[in-house]
């Protein structure tokens, strides 16, 4: 190499062939790669220095230097080595950005709404009960105040589309009432409006079949979800996906989504947790045993009259009741209802005994991933799962007590927010106790 002890006339040399870079160039002088947009400048030691490239999207036919910027996939990509024309190696290469995470539903909540049930009240319309509450976008940095809204009693008729099975209804930050179909209910839809209820449709009459209630009541970062992962032991709903009957003994699922840890990995490695689960009406189920074992073919009607007696089938007796439990895995790609295993008196027995039966239910399906949908506690004969004299089904909110009923709950961990039920005794905050602790009607003393 050359040495240059005193200044040296700038040169502009100058190349029309991708990947060429100057053997030397003196000190201060620019050389210039048209094709590659890459200008050089030579340093006291008369090395060639890139001194600038233009960012472009990235092409097959250019050379890259180490350092290289470009654009793929609508990202931006460093190159960490010297890189030939050729395909895009992803090895040869490190994201700097990730424009999927734009998408990306965590955190995804952004209300919180008093009221504001939506039923049905006709073939083409809907009631939207009184309600209020504040809308604020969680991943607007700007949005620094939340938008109240409210409204009385609402009368309203949706909007169907043609090919579209289910809708989404929502309330924007305006306090405005709107249709989405659910295939543009998407993360950004989801994070500037508040869905107030699924509505499916008949496609061959354009009429609504069913409202489903799809409130959501509170916010939900990726930590928050992940600590009630941990709490709770398992994939749990985080949002609708509600189980109904839908007459005789079938079962109907509206779309939701589930919370499964890592779930998603290996097709969708940048929102893993949060696995969208597709409507489906009726739901397709296989009966299963406390030993695992299935009974059957894949049905969609439910069983009233036998149950699990100790691991075999046995026939419920006339009159008598029993409740069954149905799980799902967290894309709904799969159902089970697992059959009861205690026999109650009557319906009544079974409904009040909610919580009790599950604290005893030996489930099948020992893995984590596992969601528990609902309950079903179903009389002997029963042939509408409708029909509150027959049936009565119950769907499992997350939280320490699936089957919550007030005469079943004793925990003094838990207060009601009426103080019909104080909590009495010591507390301990990670190891710093406070003694005689007592939280009544809200007041802590």
């Amino acid at each position: 190499m050359s040495v240059y002890n005193t200044p040296a006339r700038v040169r502009f040399p100058r190349s029309n062939v991708t990947g060429t870079r100057p053997p030397e160039l003196a000190p201060g002088s620019l050389g210039i790669n048209w094709p590659d947009k890459v200008i050089w400048v030579g340093d006291a030691g008369g090395s060639a220095i890139r001194f600038s490239r233009k960012i472009d999207p990235w092409r097959s036919t250019l050379a890259y230097y180490e350092n290289d910027i470009a654009i793929f996939d609508d990202d931006l990509w460093v190159a960490v080595e010297a890189i030939n024309p050729g395909p895009f190696d992803t090895a040869q290469w490190r994201r700097l950005t990730d424009a999927a995470r734009s998408g990306v539903s965590e955190p995804y909540a952004t209300s919180s709404i008093e009221g504001g049930v939506v039923t049905q009240a006709g073939t083409a319309l809907v009631n939207v009960a009184a309600g209020s509450g504040y809308v604020v976008d969680t991943l607007n940095p700007a949005a620094v105040d939340a938008g109240f809204v409210a409204w009385s009693l609402v009368p309203l008729v949706p909007v169907a589309y043609p090919g579209e099975t289910w809708s989404v209804f929502i309330v924007s930050p305006t306090g405005v009432f709107g249709t989405l179909p659910l295939s543009a209910y998407t993360p950004a839809a989801q994070r500037s409006n508040v869905r107030l209820a699924y509505i499916r449709w008949d496609q061959s009459t354009g009429e609504i079949v069913s409202v489903t209630d799809g409130r959501f009541f509170g916010a939900g970062v990726s930590e928050m979800l992940r600590d009630q992962y941990r709490a709770d032991g398992g994939a749990y709903r985080a949002d609708c996906a509600l189980v109904r009957p839908t007459g005789g003994l079938e079962l109907m699922r509206c779309p939701g989504t589930v919370f499964a840890l890592q779930y998603n990995r290996a097709t969708n490695p940048l929102n893993p947790n949060l696995v969208p689960v597709p409507g489906a009406d009726p739901v397709t189920f296989t009966r299963l045993l406390r030993t695992g074992a299935a009974v059957g073919a894949p049905v969609t009607a439910v069983d009233p009259d036998r149950y699990d007696a100790a691991g075999v089938i046995g026939n419920v007796p006339v009159g008598r009741a029993t409740i069954q439990y149905v799980f799902m895995l967290p894309d709904g790609s799969q159902s089970w209802v697992q059959y009861g295993q205690t026999v109650y008196t009557d319906l009544n027995e079974a409904v009040s005994s909610l919580q009790a039966d599950w604290q005893d239910f030996d489930a099948a399906l020992k893995v984590d991933y596992v969601v528990l949908t609902c309950a079903i506690a179903v009389a002997q004969g029963a042939t509408d799962l409708t029909d509150r004299q027959q049936a009565a089904v119950v769907n499992a909110p997350r939280g320490p007590f699936p089957f919550d009923t007030a005469s079943n709950v004793n925990d003094a961990r838990y207060v009601y927010l009426d103080g019909s039920r104080p909590m009495l005794g010591d507390l301990d905050f990670g190891g710093n106790a406070i003694l005689n602790a007592d939280i009544d009607g809200g007041t802590f003393t």
